[in-house]
């Protein structure tokens, strides 16, 4: 609702560095594309899935692909990873994003939470 009233929107994006999204229940309710086009100098981003049934290897993907050109520093997920996902993050973050081996980042997963940093 924020995002849909322009002063406050306009105001917000100028501000907000750290966003922090919880109590997700289901990934296509996220305006991904909204906040990655509004909040320009956002540097570290947070989401909190709830569902644990719902897995997160495709918001991954999403948030990588819509901040490719952005300065975002680092971002976390909360949530559950498929199997295969879980046993190769870091080979599967290159395969599967622009992400290369001479790219600079450091992703961990542990505790349910996935980490992405930017260097």
């Amino acid at each position: 609702m924020v995002l849909d009233d322009v002063s406050t929107c306009e105001l917000l994006q100028k501000r907000i560095v750290h966003l922090e999204v919880t109590n997700i229940k289901e990934i296509d309710t996220i305006p991904l594309d909204i906040i990655a086009q509004k909040f320009n100098n956002l540097r570290d981003l947070s989401l909190w899935v709830e569902e644990p049934a719902v897995f997160i290897d495709s918001l991954i993907l999403a948030v990588l692909s819509m901040w490719k050109d952005k300065n975002l520093r680092s971002f976390y997920i909360k949530g559950s990873l498929t199997d295969d996902v879980s046993k190769t993050l870091s080979q599967w973050v290159i395969d599967e994003s622009y992400l290369d081996g001479e790219d600079s980042f450091y992703v961990e997963y542990d505790s349910k939470w996935i980490v992405v940093w930017f260097q």
